[in-house]
């Protein structure tokens, strides 16, 4: 007969915990579905030996990212280290700061996945960085050489502030890119919206999607509400068009929902053409309405297939680009 569910946690639970010598541990990995093999517990947290670090006991959400943080040093040779800041991620000459699991996985997205390797054919390129999350898309764009600058908005202040530690630890490409407290959606204005710091990167104006809320069942001792102020898409890219005339404008657009009121702004506005291409994370409500409007305004479009049904990405990129 079958094990029941909880008779087989408690099982691996055990296994997990007779191999690392820690409960704890044991029992984390077993909710997670992780093998405890290349890990052991230590006093001050779990270390993982194919990284040569040590994930600290107050922050066990790192351990969600290690698959990630595996394919980053497998396939690029990312290096990872324990230091003051907390964990450093090291490839090539860009350093970021890991706070939380979610931003293993982000990193994967950009470094490995290449979500936002676009080809730049002109010079003195603009990236306007919308949903600037931690800073690690704005300093990817500012590490390539056509890329004149990066002008990023997030309008959480603790993920604001994780943005200016990552500026910090890249004082190379700092000068290349401005960082704004603020959304960027249909209409100015200010908001008290939901925010959780372990999932930082699923945080949009308009809250946390239901379907992580399902998913992580997110805590209670972390959640909690912030206040944001938010700018006017039209009036913010005609501003930036202002300060760099005659630069090709790219805009990467990840802001957990607000990417449709933000291209239908623009749209309504006729100021899409002002971009010369488009990187959008869309999400819950599928791709065809942005392409719908990018397309109208004379752009090309990709969209890939979703990494699930409830988010994708969609490329464009103006017909004489």
């Amino acid at each position: 007969m079958a094990f029941r569910p909880w008779l087989r946690a408690a099982l691996t639970s055990s296994r997990n915990a007779l191999v690392l010598r820690d409960w704890e541990y044991g029992r984390l990995l077993a909710r997670l579905g992780m093998l405890p093999w290349g890990l052991s517990a230590t006093q001050r947290g779990l270390k993982v030996d194919n990284l040569g670090i040590i994930i600290p006991r107050e922050t066990p959400s790192l351990i969600f990212g290690l698959g990630d943080a595996l394919v980053l040093a497998r396939s690029l040779g990312v290096k990872f280290s324990n230091t003051q800041e907390g964990i450093i991620a090291s490839s090539g000459k860009l350093r970021f700061r890991i706070t939380s699991g979610e931003e293993f996985y982000i990193l994967r997205e950009i470094l490995s996945d290449g979500v936002y390797n676009f080809n730049v054919p002109q010079e003195d390129v603009v990236v306007w960085d919308i949903g600037m999350n931690a800073g690690f898309a704005s300093l990817y764009f500012a590490s390539r050489e056509q890329v004149r600058a990066v002008v990023g908005f997030e309008p959480f202040k603790p993920t604001f502030a994780d943005a200016q530690c990552n500026m910090a630890l890249n004082p190379e490409l700092k000068p290349k890119i401005t960082l704004r407290n603020f959304g960027i959606a249909a209409q100015g204005g200010a908001k008290d919206t939901e925010f959780d710091p372990e999932w930082k990167g699923s945080a949009g104006v308009n809250g946390i999607c239901e379907r992580l809320h399902k998913k992580v069942h997110l805590s209670r001792e972390t959640l909690r509400v912030e206040h944001v102020q938010l700018l006017a898409a039209d009036e913010v890219l005609q501003s930036i068009r202002s300060d760099y005339p005659g630069s090709p404008l790219v805009a990467k657009i990840d802001c957990e929902g607000s990417e449709y009121e933000i291209i239908r702004c623009l749209y309504e506005k006729r100021l899409l053409r002002e971009l010369s291409a488009l990187m959008i994370e869309w999400h819950d409500r599928g791709p065809q309405e942005l392409e719908a409007m990018l397309q109208a305004s004379g752009f090309g479009t990709f969209s890939p297939g979703p990494a699930s049904g409830q988010l994708g990405m969609v490329y464009a990129w103006a017909q004489n680009y």
